[in-house]
Parts: C-alpha cells; sequence; structure tokens
C-alpha cells in the first residue's frame, strides 16, 4: 500500500528538448502519463523547466493531466475489487503531489478517499459477518455493509455474502422470512 499511496516524479535528463517533446507526445497518446522518466508527465515538467514558458509544452501537460484526471475516474468508476482501487489511488497520489490544489483533483481526492473507507468498511462488514455478528449494534455486519454503501453507492459488489444479508436486513421486519 505504500508503493501505491506514494510517487515521485521520476528524474528526467534532457539533451534534445524536440526529441523529448516528441517522446512526450507519444508517451501521451499511449496513455503512459507518470511511472517511468520516459512517461508524459515527467518528460513535459523536465522540458518546462529547460524551457519555462513554452506554449506547446504547457499544452501538451494540460492534456496529460487531463488524461491522467480521466483515467483516475475511469479506474475508480469500474472497480468494486481491491485492486481497481488501488490503481486509482495510484492515480490519486499522483494527482496529490502534482496539482493538490486543482479543483478537479481536489473532487477526485476526495471520492477516491471515501472509496477507500467503503472498501474499509466493507472489510470490517466480512469479518463481522465471519464471526456470526450479522446485525448487532455499532459492529455488525449489516451496520458496516451500510457504511460502505452509503459513502460510495457505486460499490456493486459487497463480497462474501455480504449482499444477500444487506437486501435481508434492508427489508421491513414483517418482510423477513
Amino acid at each position: 500500500l505504500a508503493d501505491v499511496l506514494s510517487w515521485t516524479l521520476p528524474e528526467v535528463h534532457i539533451d534534445n528538448p524536440a526529441r523529448a517533446r516528441m517522446q512526450a507526445q507519444r508517451a501521451l497518446a499511449r496513455g503512459d502519463l507518470f511511472e517511468t522518466a520516459q512517461s508524459a508527465i515527467p518528460l513535459l515538467l523536465a522540458l518546462q523547466k529547460i524551457e519555462p514558458g513554452n506554449a506547446r509544452d504547457a499544452q501538451l501537460l494540460e492534456k496529460a493531466q487531463a488524461a491522467l484526471l480521466a483515467q483516475a475516474w475511469i479506474a475508480l468508476a469500474g472497480g468494486d475489487d481491491l485492486a481497481s482501487l488501488r490503481f486509482a489511488q495510484r492515480h490519486g497520489s499522483v494527482l496529490r503531489t502534482l496539482w493538490p490544489q486543482q479543483p478537479e483533483v481536489v473532487q477526485y481526492l476526495q471520492a477516491v478517499d471515501r472509496a477507500g473507507q467503503a472498501f474499509d468498511e466493507v472489510q470490517a462488514g466480512d469479518r463481522a459477518l465471519q464471526a456470526g455478528l450479522l446485525d448487532t449494534p455499532e459492529q455488525g455486519a449489516l451496520v458496516h455493509y451500510r457504511k460502505a454503501q452509503a459513502l460510495w453507492p457505486a460499490l456493486a459488489r459487497l463480497p462474501h455474502g455480504a449482499g444477500v444479508v444487506f437486501r435481508y436486513y434492508s427489508l421491513p421486519l414483517a418482510e423477513r422470512k
């Protein structure tokens, strides 16, 4: 998890700005945005240090940031498993490092944090379910699953039978059979 939640801008050495700019464009087109020194964002940030005020580099960096946000939202929206959450959190780490004050980034970071809390609640619910604590106040499986659902309504899957428990205990008493 520490590797997911921490990100450091890769160090980039540029000898030929024109070649680096072309590499950044190709990386951006491939969706290779941040992991290596050959990724679009590290290249573009390095180019901005070498040639500050270059309008083309600024435009490419804006596209790279938009692409990163798009990848992040797709990962978050498509994920009802831990791997998808970790992928979304990794994107959040990059966004938090580079653009923490931008409103679109703040909105995404809040969403990914809620999703992480929801997964924590699901895991707590699973532990409670395994312990036989189905509807115990404040510690039962249902309490945790409801918190998870409230935090992240898009969470389609509640693992280990939680969906059945959730649906059963969500029914009015008269309808439970």
